[in-house]
């Protein structure tokens, strides 16, 4: 439950947008701001993946953050998703000296549905 917890912080400070408060001086002031998420399981079978594929490249600092993101390729049921939106941050990655370094990740996947025998 935590993971969850986490990603939806993440979710949420990653695309809220803010204007400032101000005083009757117009003056900006500290305020807060407090919401909600709920989670909902859907009801029901779930589809079968449609045949596809995509390929992401994204790069990872040494801090772990992502700086970039580019969807390369997509084609079918992997085309209807925007997959840089859940990458935000990683642990950092470690050269064999334990050196944090600076990482082109490129991610690629295939969906594909064979007939078997009756």
């Amino acid at each position: 439950m935590v993971e969850l917890d986490e990603t939806t912080c993440q979710m949420i400070v990653q695309r809220a947008e803010f204007t400032p408060a101000f005083d009757e001086e117009g003056m900006p002031i500290v305020s807060t701001w407090s919401n909600s998420v709920r989670w909902q399981i859907p009801k029901g079978p779930r589809e079968v993946p449609r045949e596809g594929h995509l390929s992401v490249v994204y790069v990872v600092e040494k801090d772990g953050t992502v700086s970039s993101c580019e969807l390369e390729e997509a084609e079918g049921a992997s085309a209807e998703r925007n997959y840089c939106d859940g990458i935000h941050k990683f642990a950092p990655l470690l050269d064999e000296n334990g050196k944090p370094q600076r990482k082109l990740i490129r991610f690629m996947t295939r969906i594909v549905q064979e007939d078997l025998p009756q």
